[in-house]
């Protein structure tokens, strides 16, 4: 009674029985994997629970993990509107809305890649310096995969399986949904991931769509139509027939979505739509558009094809609307594709309820899909079983599981995982954002602007408009390109730099080959076209150029933090203050977890964290760094409020680390190399360098004045030592014994990074400015 009354409090309206269900698991501390049809409220799920449970049975952060810009677009608004209920703190984070500066909010919608690169600390959003403290957020989070079924199997999918694994490894529950879950996923994820490190998981699964009130009265009817390739005579007749008329169409490549669109236009340009009503619009939606004209389609659609909206519209779509684009139409074309797409597809056909119609015609060929065959091949093979028939929620869950289960047995085989955890260990070491997304997604893309004469842009060059676009499908248009001789551009660092040269340089490609993933390039608009309607149209001449994108100064962007003058001894109490306050409450439930995990008390497991984050700073006891600050000789100083001191020039970082190297060693290898690094990177998660160092008279009188009551063993600190680099660069976590002291080094660094810095300038944001 309590989870229903708090539920129809946030959200405004009484749960459904799996809701309810579901929520009571989360809440209770529970793992949940759960299959429900598209439109159902999964979100509340995931939201609700974390609201009402955070740092009680479930983690502080909630980091919800999506595919898509759009979804987490759409997203935003519930799930700032039900964090209000306990005054929660949201962040909205993909590549063009970065909301989250340090991943410290209470709760995160980002990408599924924007979540990766920041456990293996490489934001992708964010300065490769501050690496440590996003780590640090995803490995102490609650941790939501939604619409699972969408990452890429082969990376995205295996990427996901193993963060759920990682994080069930410290026992903190994980919550996976999706509407096309195959049972054998499911069972793969309960039993071989989750349960061996935590047995604490429920699965659910929908049984009786009735239960949903959209879902019970709501009727779609399956057309199969494979002897026919979808046309714009078919469109057009398919919309003359409707009453209600909105009308979806599906393609599989951005191309023949053009190419369809183009013919519709001519057709009602010669009033092929022949109806009463001549008012229709035509919209077109793929992507390949510009960031600010995608958005507002996606916006317009949402108003166009909204049950109350009386507009008649004809939308010719690509994969972009599966998922995330809450819109609805009768009648629903598509070309045909893997079963777990179309069902997300015929997710957009009648969503509020009512009776539509959902037509499947056969494709010129597989596009992106063409990897596929064997998939698409038995997708075909089943659905002409059921032609005419209601695609039920039964009938979904059928499918998926006879269509996929061949496949996602081959897939879910443990040496792909390997793979992906090679690539992530080495992400985190090299730093290398690349890498990270390689363990998402193999579709790589390229920029591609369009200019008539790239060298006269100087440096101005890298702030083109740009469109992304498959590399494959790039190279294939400059191969065209090339053979009638129109002029495409690569954007390059110029390595030769004078006093009349720019950074960046266009070089003209001679060959297709110099064509590269994550690279940006320009075509002549000889070779080009853009316009709001159709978007980017390689291969056809075009008269817009793209403008640049302007952006402010980094004066504009930021504020001055300027340092005060404070002494060694006034630092680190002020830090353990914050860290005493702030963090060591808010964080609660995590640390209970990692010394359960460690089999510690939790008491020597705080003592040890208190240890670690007031003596971070004991590098700067260095005579040499105290010298260069300006020590007086008194008391040593942690900063200077000198202008001509910025940047001090010796490391103290690493020495700090160095100096308490047999403190944390004796403390066992679990815990001890997590702080040597927590310590060593307390400022960039790749230092490793160290220069000689000697400290201070009276450094140990000092230590004792900060730590009075404490176990620490002084007696074992370096306080002297030649030039040299770290022992331990940093943690494989490739290495299943790697896995809980990664985890332990990225919240550690957080808390220490932010108990330091906010202790340095009053703020949480002086980080930013570091």
């Amino acid at each position: 009674m309590k989870f229903r009354r708090f539920f129809k409090e946030i959200t405004g309206y009484q749960p459904y029985d799996f809701q309810l269900e579901c929520t009571e698991t989360l809440a209770s501390g529970k793992s949940l994997i759960l299959t429900a049809p598209t439109g159902s409220g999964k979100s509340e799920v995931a939201l609700v629970p974390f609201i009402l449970s955070k740092n009680e049975e479930l983690p502080s952060q909630m980091v919800y993990s999506l595919p898509t810009r759009t979804l987490i677009e759409n997203l935003s608004h519930r799930a700032l509107k039900y964090a209000a209920f306990k005054n929660q703190s949201v962040a909205i984070h993909h590549g063009k809305r970065v909301e989250s500066s340090l991943f410290e909010e209470d709760i995160i919608v980002t990408t599924i890649d924007q979540t990766v690169g920041a456990y293996v600390c490489t934001p992708l959003s964010a300065p490769l310096r501050r690496g440590n403290i996003f780590a640090g957020g995803v490995s102490s989070a609650f941790l939501v995969f939604d619409e699972i079924h969408t990452f890429d199997p082969h990376r995205g999918l295996q990427t996901a399986i193993t963060l759920i694994e990682h994080s069930s490894k410290l026992k903190l529950p994980v919550c996976v949904m999706s509407a096309t879950l195959p049972s054998i996923l499911v069972e793969k994820i309960e039993n071989k991931i989750i349960k061996p490190n935590y047995n604490n998981v429920e699965t659910k699964e929908v049984e009786d769509e009735n239960e949903i009130k959209s879902r019970k009265d709501r009727k779609v009817t399956l057309h199969i139509n494979f002897n026919k390739i979808l046309s714009a005579d078919i469109v057009v007749d398919s919309y003359n027939s409707l009453s209600n008329k909105k009308l979806i169409v599906i393609c599989n490549t951005v191309d023949k979505a053009q190419a369809l669109f183009k013919d519709l236009h001519k057709d009602y340009e010669n009033k092929i739509l022949r109806d009463e009503i001549t008012d229709v619009k035509l919209i077109l939606i793929h992507s390949r558009f510009l960031d600010d004209d995608r958005k507002e389609k996606e916006d317009k659609l949402q108003r166009l094809f909204y049950k109350e909206s009386k507009e008649n519209v004809i939308l010719i779509s690509t994969q972009v609307i599966e998922v995330g684009i809450n819109i609805s139409a009768n009648a629903i074309l598509t070309e045909i594709a893997p079963i777990d797409s179309l069902i997300q597809r015929a997710g957009r056909c009648v969503r509020w309820g009512g009776e539509g119609d959902f037509y499947v015609y056969n494709a010129e060929n597989y596009g992106p899909y063409k990897e596929l065959k064997d998939i698409i091949d038995n997708t075909k093979k089943e659905l002409e079983k059921y032609n005419g028939e209601t695609l039920t929620w039964a009938l979904e869950r059928k499918l998926v599981n006879e269509i996929l289960t061949d496949y996602y047995t081959k897939i879910l085989d443990d040496s792909n995982r390997y793979k992906i955890l090679g690539t992530l260990a080495r992400a985190v070491y090299g730093g290398n954002k690349s890498l990270s997304e390689e363990t998402v997604r193999e579709a790589y893309t390229c920029g591609v602007s369009i200019c008539n004469d790239p060298r006269s842009l100087g440096d101005d060059i890298k702030k083109l408009q740009k469109v992304n676009v498959n590399v494959w499908v790039f190279k294939w248009k400059v191969g065209k390109l090339l053979e009638n001789d129109i002029k495409v551009w690569k954007i390059g660092e110029n390595n030769i730099i004078g006093d009349y040269e720019t950074k960046y340089a266009p070089s003209l490609i001679n060959d297709v080959s110099e064509i590269l993933p994550f690279q940006n390039y320009i075509v002549s608009l000889k070779g080009a076209k853009y316009d709001n309607d159709t978007g980017l149209i390689l291969s056809e001449k075009g008269t817009q150029e793209f403008s640049k994108i302007e952006e402010r100064t980094i004066e504009e962007k930021i504020k001055e933090f300027y340092m005060k003058k404070e002494t060694w001894v006034e630092h680190a109490n002020r830090t353990l203050e914050i860290l005493d306050a702030y963090f060591l409450p808010k964080y609660n439930y995590v640390i209970g977890k990692f010394a359960d995990a460690f089999n510690m008390d939790k008491k020597d497991l705080i003592e040890k964290i208190r240890i670690a984050v007031a003596l971070h700073d004991i590098g700067k006891l260095n005579i040499h760094w105290q010298k260069k600050i300006g020590w007086n000789g008194r008391e040593p100083l942690a900063h200077s409020d000198r202008n001509d001191i910025i940047r001090i020039g010796i490391p103290h970082a690493t020495v700090s680390a160095v100096a308490l190297g047999r403190v944390f060693r004796g403390w066992g290898k679990a815990t001890g190399v997590p702080f040597y690094l927590a310590v060593s990177h307390h400022h960039s998660p790749r230092a490793k360098e160290y220069k000689k160092y000697k400290f201070i008279n009276n450094w140990n009188n000092i230590v004792v004045e900060v730590l009075p009551n404490s176990s620490l063993n002084k007696d074992v600190i370096s306080y002297s030592k030649g030039n040299g680099e770290i022992e331990i660069p940093f943690i494989d976590i490739s290495q299943n014994q790697n896995v809980l002291p990664y985890k332990f080094y990225a919240f550690t660094s957080k808390i220490l990074r932010l108990s330091d810095w906010i202790a340095t300038q009053g703020e949480i944001n002086a980080i930013l400015y570091s």
